[in-house]
């Protein structure tokens, strides 16, 4: 099981994602229940999480399944086991884009037509 850690640290935009690959029957993404967990680590055990989280959440699903139909590979399941941001420079175009360039990493392929940082802008390919 392979396991891949992509952080985007590029101002103003910052996320980690931590994906893992392992062979399935057919592509598949699925999101840890404790992909937030480093919130209590930080924060306290009381900490809870963001209104944003669960878009965090989608937009990790988003980055993986576009890493998986940009790339020649087996079946692959591909499982986020952290998303990490910061209140202020996190946008789901950014979780979008670590998690994108986590599992291709994880993968072991290069992608074809990925997500690229255009100044401060990030640009997903046309119908993404």
């Amino acid at each position: 099981m392979p396991e891949s850690h992509f952080k985007l640290k590029k101002y103003p935009h910052y996320a980690e994602v931590i994906a893992s690959t392992t062979p399935s029957d057919q592509d598949a993404v699925q999101i840890s229940p404790n992909v937030f967990a480093w919130l209590k680590d930080d924060y306290g055990p009381d900490a809870w999480e963001w209104p944003i989280c669960d878009d965090c959440r989608a937009a990790a699903e988003r980055g993986a399944k576009l890493a998986l139909s940009s790339s020649e590979h087996d079946p692959t399941l591909v499982t986020i086991l952290m998303i990490r941001g910061h209140h202020f420079h996190t946008s789901t175009d950014a979780v979008a884009f670590a998690a994108t360039y986590a599992t291709i990493e994880s993968l072991g392929v290069t992608g074809n037509n990925l997500p690229q940082i255009d100044g401060d802008s990030i640009r997903f390919p046309s119908g993404t």
